[in-house]
């Protein structure tokens, strides 16, 4: 009895369409099982500047329940080669797209040198993820309450109800009051996640605390519910530091962690994510764990930050985009729960500046208050106004990037 034939395919799977159906049964024909390899989230979201709208569960529960797919693993390292290893399939079926996304050659060798046979197949040009998510921002232009959210999501919040979790850089804050008191305004809001009616936030401490140093009683802020992932999702941020890898891991070790080596980076992200290890330190091949004898991965991780704030420049993911290819080092924090989060603002806990990144459906920006409007009384009303006035002015924009702009 000859061997069953294994067959071998990946993609991100984001929005299923005709397409991605087409591919798959073609290769199941192809073979006797289908294996088929889901990039996960935080991988798409390095390679492609954006985070898939399904989650990699979400996304491999869905093809499970295709009747010609008879397994699917989720994987993180998109050379893949040492995941060929593993599985040792007959067969890697792409589509012709695969070798024009990025340079596939030490794959394709690999491929060669595994006895796999490498199928290309022709993409169908009708349909496309990217077409299908363009219908639907389309078809929302027919259904969008912009009003009655600006109106109901823009709102004054006293800074003393408000609670945090995260600590505010001094070195930004004095940046932020130097702007503000010499506009004369506050032209950001912060944003909030809301717990029920209790203000967590999420995005502005800089903001928040350059504003309780100048005084204010109230500030602005766009208001969200915090439980819902299609209103705000939550990952780990990543540091980009100016040192090499020897200076890192000898800061590392004289605090006192310990620093165990990875061979792969899929390793070590899995390893990240089942909280064996409490941060990533990657350099142009060296990969390091970060751990201590103490379980408290905060403590830990507010001490890692601490070796290496005070002496060198920090470059976020979430602040800014650039060549993260000529900043070799980095930085790889681990996703919090929105439920720890919550329990750290509502107990007093901190995070150092920039573990943790949030990154909201929609965004409001440049709305310029005057800091006397802030100092004193209740400005909801003035707010509510003023939001009035803009409507009726044309000032406010929506941006297809879900961002308000309330600049004049």
């Amino acid at each position: 009895m000859s061997k069953p034939l294994t067959v071998y395919t990946t993609g991100v799977y984001d929005i299923i369409h005709a397409g991605h159906l087409g591919t798959l049964k073609y290769a199941q024909s192809l073979g006797d099982r289908l294996i088929v390899g889901i990039q996960d989230d935080a991988s798409v979201l390095a390679q492609k500047g954006k985070a898939p709208i399904m989650s990699n569960a979400e996304r491999k529960a869905f093809l499970e329940e295709l009747p010609f797919v008879d397994e699917c693993i989720i994987y993180t390292d998109v050379d893949q080669r040492q995941l060929l290893t593993n599985l040792q399939p007959d067969m890697m079926v792409q589509t012709e797209e695969w070798v024009a996304q990025t340079d596939r050659s030490a794959i394709i060798t690999h491929c060669a040198a595994s006895n796999i046979r490498l199928v290309l197949r022709p993409i169908n040009k009708t349909i496309s993820s990217s077409h299908i998510k363009q219908r639907i921002l389309e078809a929302a232009e027919f259904s969008r309450r912009d009003v009655s959210y600006v109106r109901s999501s823009i709102r004054a919040i006293r800074i003393a109800d408000i609670q945090t979790y995260e600590d505010a850089s001094s070195e930004r804050v004095a940046r932020v009051k130097k702007s503000i008191q010499e506009t004369g305004s506050f032209s950001q809001p912060v944003t909030l996640g809301m717990v029920e009616d209790t203000p967590i936030l999420i995005d502005g401490a800089n903001r928040l605390q350059a504003m309780k140093e100048l005084g204010a009683t109230f500030i602005i802020a766009h208001c969200i519910p915090y439980a819902m992932d299609t209103d705000v999702r939550l990952r780990g941020n990543v540091h980009y530091l100016e040192m090499t890898h020897a200076a890192v891991h000898t800061l590392a070790t004289q605090a006192g962690f310990s620093c165990p080596p990875f061979e792969t980076e899929a390793d070590a992200l899995r390893a990240l994510s089942e909280k064996q290890t409490h941060a990533l330190i990657v350099d142009n091949g060296h990969i390091m764990g970060i751990g201590t004898s103490n379980d408290d991965r905060i403590s830990t991780l507010n001490t890692l930050v601490d070796t290496y704030t005070s002496t060198t420049h920090v470059h976020r993911l979430s602040e800014l985009g650039y060549d993260t290819e000529q900043r070799g080092l980095k930085i790889i924090f681990p996703t919090f729960s929105k439920e720890e989060i919550a329990t750290l603002a509502q107990t007093g806990g901190r995070l150092a500046s920039g573990i943790t990144w949030h990154m909201p459906t929609h965004a409001a920006i440049h709305f310029e208050v005057p800091i006397d409007t802030l100092m004193g009384d209740d400005p909801s009303d003035w707010l509510a106004r003023e939001i009035d006035r803009k409507l009726q002015d044309d000032e406010v924009r929506y941006y297809t990037s879900n961002v308000f702009d309330f600049s004049d």
